[in-house]
């Protein structure tokens, strides 16, 4: 006997409503694509790495902001046939391609620092201090818009703004520094600081993504704790084939056997499915009962039972 508990779907809302965290990035993908020109055009004429290293970036925030957009919309999309879970996975594919052009950005940023440092050039400070208190206030704008991120994509979206944020302030502090005292060097450090900050935050959103992915157990819940509570259960005396994982982070499904040699597997049933929503949050389940272990013949069963009970 199996059941299963997940939400329902209706078609009529996913037709017509778009998800409000996607309206949120369209807004962003407005004021960072417009920034993103003048700050390509502004680092050309200044000369200035650092600069475009924040429009590197800007870059990245614009096309992974597009395929949020993009990928929120498909997530709504009902399951069907071919995609018997829908298509919210596509929120965690999306941040894995945002993460794989922060990567190359900063390859790129690395490179370019190598030949500034062995090859100086001179910097037109006051166009790109300028430019920078600009791009600054377009990020703290996209911040407050992105507020509280509550899934994958607006993670990702939000982490990279942020990230732009900083460089912002480094791109200030080094056109200081090169304005009032002739410090060249800065741009190229500062450009390099923004790679190697971006860095570490970006490996990890690309760690927990592609956790998600190999469907692996959530961080946040113990598989021990799980099958405890399983086992804790009124007339359970075992089970097998436990299995936790994401479909994304928000949305957690289980399957498992649990063996009810003699209690009524309704209230076994409703007691595990509402043990498992309240303490663990997991509401798409999938339970069998079964009176004896899956493959297991008769004699093998007893043989069991009596084990159990000595």
């Amino acid at each position: 006997m199996t059941t299963h508990n997940q939400p329902a779907h209706t078609h009529a809302a996913h037709k017509l409503r778009l998800p409000p965290h996607a309206k949120k990035l369209l807004w962003v993908f407005a004021l960072v694509i417009t920034f993103l020109v003048v700050e390509v055009i502004a680092s050309l004429i200044t000369n200035s790495l650092a600069l475009l290293s924040d429009a590197g970036h800007m870059l990245t925030d614009a096309i992974s902001i597009l395929i949020a957009v993009i990928a929120a919309v498909w997530a709504i999309k009902p399951a069907d046939h071919a995609r018997t879970y829908g298509y919210q996975r596509i929120e965690v594919l999306a941040p894995i391609f945002n993460c794989l052009l922060l990567l190359a950005m900063a390859v790129y940023i690395f490179v370019s620092a190598i030949y500034r440092f062995n090859n100086p050039q001179s910097i037109h400070a006051q166009g790109m201090l300028i430019v920078a208190t600009v791009g600054l206030l377009v990020n703290f704008i996209s911040l407050y818009i992105l507020r509280s991120p509550n899934n994958p994509n607006m993670r990702a979206v939000y982490l990279e703004v942020m990230a732009d944020m900083l460089s912002s302030l480094g791109v200030i502090i080094a056109a200081i520094g090169v304005w009032l005292w002739g410090l060249t060097w800065m741009d190229t450090a500062v450009a390099i600081a923004i790679a190697l900050w971006v860095l570490p935050r970006t490996l990890l959103l690309l760690r927990e993504n592609i956790h998600i992915l190999l469907e692996g157990v959530p961080v946040h819940l113990d598989l021990q704790a799980i099958e405890h509570t399983l086992r804790s259960i009124d007339g359970v005396a075992d089970l097998h084939d436990l299995h936790v994982w994401g479909l994304t982070p928000q949305q957690i499904a289980l399957t498992v056997h649990l063996v009810v040699p003699s209690a009524d597997n309704q209230t076994v049933l409703e007691t595990a499915s509402e043990l498992l929503a309240d303490e663990f949050g997991i509401h798409h389940t999938t339970i069998q009962c079964e009176r004896i272990v899956c493959g297991q013949s008769r004699a093998e069963h007893e043989q069991y039972a009596s084990h159990q009970q000595s």
